[in-house]
């Protein structure tokens, strides 16, 4: 928990200068109970390394955006490339070579710049009144016009909006208000109707948050809410 707290303030996207000495305060707590526990013999140089995050963070400000993970997920294709291919002349030519055709085929695709909403698993069409009557009551106050209960709905289990994708029985951070308090949405259905996709489900209020389990404790409310993707 010393180091999931430790890891919180690390990979913050801001952090206050005065939360340096906590910091400072909270790995030297972690290290001395790692060492009571494990052994000074399990220390290697990242525990080192931790002790000097305080100092960077003062120099060069939040360090997520010197985070290597996705660096290090970019040199993991070339890795998996060239132990596949077996053949270490020239490598480098190797590995720019195939890189180049991937790149290449990766923007052949249709849909790699495609902006719009469009469904990734298959659709079904059905009549408005098969849904909820509170859901179709909500859809047409997003939607602010009357829709007729026969009337078509498209539905799917997965879409993809502005390469982003959504999915049933997910949930989505809709907002954080103050004292940093985020809005779940947790999304039960997702429609096309009036030639407009809509995302709709249940909004989560927080009223707990458990440290043990780094979670929230939420309130699922019993109305519905629509949202564009």
């Amino acid at each position: 928990m010393l180091l999931r707290s430790v890891t919180d303030i690390i990979l913050s996207r801001v952090v206050r200068k005065s939360s340096l000495s906590y910091l400072s305060g909270l790995i030297s707590q972690f290290l001395s109970q790692f060492v009571s526990v494990f052994g000074s013999q399990e220390l290697t140089p990242k525990h080192h390394y931790l002790t000097h995050y305080p100092r960077l963070l003062q120099m060069y400000g939040p360090l997520r955006g010197l985070w290597c993970m996705r660096y290090e997920a970019k040199h993991q294709y070339f890795k998996s490339v060239i132990s596949s291919l077996g053949n270490y002349i020239n490598v480098a030519a190797s590995m720019a070579s195939r890189h180049q055709m991937r790149q290449c085929y990766e923007y052949s695709s249709k849909d790699i710049f495609r902006e719009e909403p469009y469904a990734l698993t298959s659709t079904t069409v059905k009549q408005l009144h098969n849904l909820p009557s509170d859901l179709r009551l909500a859809l047409m106050n997003k939607l602010q016009v009357e829709v007729e209960n026969t009337e078509h709905v498209t539905m799917t289990k997965n879409l993809m909006s502005a390469h982003v994708p959504y999915a049933v029985n997910t949930c989505l951070l809709l907002d954080v208000v103050e004292e940093e308090i985020p809005f779940y949405f947790k999304m039960q259905y997702i429609l096309h109707i009036r030639n407009t996709w809509l995302l709709c489900g249940r909004l989560c209020y927080c009223h707990r948050f458990n440290r043990h389990l780094h979670a929230f404790s939420v309130r699922i409310d019993d109305g519905w809410t629509v949202v564009y993707p």
